[in-house]
């Protein structure tokens, strides 16, 4: 006892393997961005990251190749069809659920 560490005080979240795989695993994330103000935000693309301060790096380092007024990334589930129940979006919905 005193001991900062013992294995009956750890954490819920690194004692059960599944959440650690879980935790591990990587979302997919589309990018969009726009060359000037005003433009539209255009989908240029995805990567795959395990958080979203990665995912805005993997982004930005993958779509350098342009200068962009802006780049935006989102989570594939977070994206909500509007009038397609099948594609890739709705797909990714589905499979988060």
């Amino acid at each position: 006892s005193g001991s900062a560490f013992e294995p009956n005080n750890v954490p819920s979240r690194f004692a059960d393997p599944k959440r650690e795989s879980e935790m591990m695993r990587e979302i997919v994330y589309d990018v969009f961005t726009r060359k000037d103000r005003g433009d539209q935000l255009v989908h240029i693309g995805y990567i795959d990251a395990f958080d979203d301060e990665t995912a805005r790096v993997y982004a930005w380092k993958t779509y350098d190749e342009e200068k962009w007024f802006e780049m935006c990334v989102v989570e594939r589930t977070a994206i909500i069809p509007v009038n397609r129940d099948e594609g890739v979006f709705a797909n990714a919905r589905r499979a988060d659920v």
